[in-house]
């Protein structure tokens, strides 16, 4: 995986010489959507004009929107940042040492059979409207989230119903066994709600039926969770300011204020963050990169071990792409080195497999397809194609989407694939109705387990099995996978699918993208977490 690192630094050296020239100049839906930067100041000072020794708030700007700021409500990495500051789950992922830790949870215990999970909460938990916290908060948001059609419901793989016994013990009864259920558990959008708080709030809409929590259910109602800050303001499309939660369990974190600036212009948030007038860039452009690390008010901290994936989808649906022998030889005609410079701007890199190697039951894929391009034109004409073809491949507005698109319209062209890259507003509808013949996907498996970059994208009929594939083979390891907890032979199992994957081709793993934060040379404890989920009541000032 780190074959290609010497010439993507070398070729991204001389990227970022010619970026230099515009004063660092990015952009706000490419690489900016998949990376984090930071802030910064100069002569020791931070924004504002305070020193560093004497600043109690923090200003942080993200370069792209925040769609929810309740537990359930979408996915993208803003939402998971501002979760992060307002609640709090059962568990927590250490992403250092790859354990799971307590949070809520002060312990807990698993059934001889793997289906009854204990957990003993804390007894010292407050909401931050001063609600303590007690066993049936938890067991009410989880038993809402299984219910409704939320994006957490997704990770509560066989859970079938939480009781409460007492006011701090919890006990979830899944129907079968799922090995990734405390990892699940852990996820930045499994916070634990306070119950009367929302059923105040929200009245009859939360019980209602069918789709009525989903998303934008909660519409303007404040958070109200247990986490770090508590929320005091949102102006629409602009700003988010919080204040430091005084009776957090872990301890009041260093900053009593924290506001949240949405920059849409990478290039004003640039001069933002050099200038002072911010602390810290979450989803600064990676071809900044060169730029931030030249200055030495600042810091880039960058995290290139992520579960961020971008890879090749391949429809059968479409007559070309029938043929297997046609899709391995648009596996050899890709030099996937040169689409992760392209696309991630040299900081990503290159993938073999469509599990990453952080996940838990992570194995060593079969030997990828390397680059031949007289191999890639033997197939196609043994598949009846000596001339090669036309095919079109749709793609998004996004660069995140439109720079891989492009380098593999090139690269294809070299075999005699002649690819049309169309742009339309209807993408993610198309994909979900398999509307399409290439494509170019990117998800963050947030929960890193096997199953859970496998099972929801390729299994039979499920919603996001966008290639559309139906393979009994497959089916058969991945419900092995997700209910084997012996690790040796999940392990072996997820080998056994990965050569599924390569003989059969309908998607090829093309690189992941690295979670990206600078900061403020004085601003301490700053980690880059490979699910973006920034720990900000962990960051200080240095005295």
């Amino acid at each position: 995986m780190k074959k290609c690192r010497k010439l993507m630094s070398m070729l991204l050296a001389a990227v970022m010489v010619l970026s230099m020239a515009g004063c660092g100049g990015g952009e706000t839906n490419a690489t900016a959507a998949a990376t984090g930067g930071g802030g910064g100041a100069t002569s020791g000072e931070t924004s504002g004009g305070q020193t560093a020794s004497g600043k109690t708030d923090l200003v942080v700007g993200i370069t792209r929107g925040i769609t929810s700021i309740w537990p359930g409500g979408e996915n993208d990495q803003g939402t998971i940042i501002m979760n992060n500051q307002f609640y709090n789950r059962l568990l927590k992922k250490n992403y250092t040492t790859g354990e799971l830790e307590p949070e809520l949870a002060k312990s807990w215990t698993v059934s001889d059979d793997k289906l009854t999970y204990t957990f003993e909460l804390r007894d010292d938990v407050y909401f931050h409207n001063g609600d303590k916290l007690t066993a049936e908060d938890v067991v009410w948001t989880m038993n809402e989230w299984h219910k409704n059609e939320t994006y957490t419901k997704d990770y509560l793989v066989f859970f079938d119903h939480a009781e409460a016994k007492g006011d701090t013990t919890v006990i979830m009864h899944y129907t079968d066994v799922y090995a990734a259920a405390l990892e699940s558990l852990s996820f930045t959008l499994m916070g634990i709600l306070d119950k009367s708080y929302v059923l105040e709030k929200m009245g009859d809409k939360w019980d209602s039926s069918g789709n009525a929590q989903s998303r934008d259910v909660y519409g303007d109602i404040e958070p109200n969770g247990t986490g770090p800050f508590q929320f005091v303001e949102k102006v629409s499309g602009e700003s988010y300011t919080m204040a430091a939660n005084e009776k957090y369990f872990e301890g009041k974190p260093a900053f009593d204020k924290v506001t949240v600036k949405i920059m849409s212009d990478a290039n004003a948030a640039l001069v933002a963050l050099e200038a002072g007038e911010i602390d810290a860039l979450s989803h600064a452009p990676s071809s900044d990169k060169m730029a931030i690390e030249n200055n030495e008010d600042l810091v880039w901290y960058e995290n290139a071990d992520t579960p961020y994936l971008i890879w090749l989808m391949l429809n059968e649906a479409d007559e070309h792409l029938q043929n297997p022998k046609v899709r391995q030889a648009i596996a050899y005609a890709l030099n996937k080195e040169e689409i992760a410079i392209a696309t991630t701007d040299g900081v990503g890199q290159v993938l073999h497999s469509p599990i990453p190697e952080s996940a838990v039951g992570y194995a060593a894929p079969p030997a990828d397809y390397e680059m031949d391009l007289e191999k890639a034109k033997a197939l196609l004409a043994e598949a009846g194609y000596p001339d090669g073809f036309s095919i079109e491949m749709k793609t998004t507005s996004s660069n995140t989407y439109k720079k891989p698109s492009t380098v593999i319209q090139a690269q294809l062209a070299k075999i005699g694939i002649q690819v049309t890259v169309t742009e339309v507003d209807t993408y993610w509808s198309d994909v979900a109705a398999h509307d399409f013949s290439l494509g170019v996907m990117n998800l963050c498996i947030y929960v890193p387990d096997a199953d859970q970059a496998l099972y929801p994208l390729y299994y039979t009929n499920q919603k996001r099995n966008y290639v559309n594939i139906s393979i009994p083979e497959l089916d058969s390891l991945l419900d092995q996978g997700r209910g084997e907890t012996d690790l040796t032979k999940r392990s072996e199992i997820y080998s056994k699918a990965q050569q599924i994957f390569h003989d059969e081709v309908f998607m090829i793993p093309l690189c992941n993208y690295a979670a990206i934060i600078a900061a403020n040379k004085n601003l301490k404890n700053v980690e880059a977490s490979p699910v973006f989920a920034w720990n900000i009541s962990e960051w200080t000032w240095e005295e």
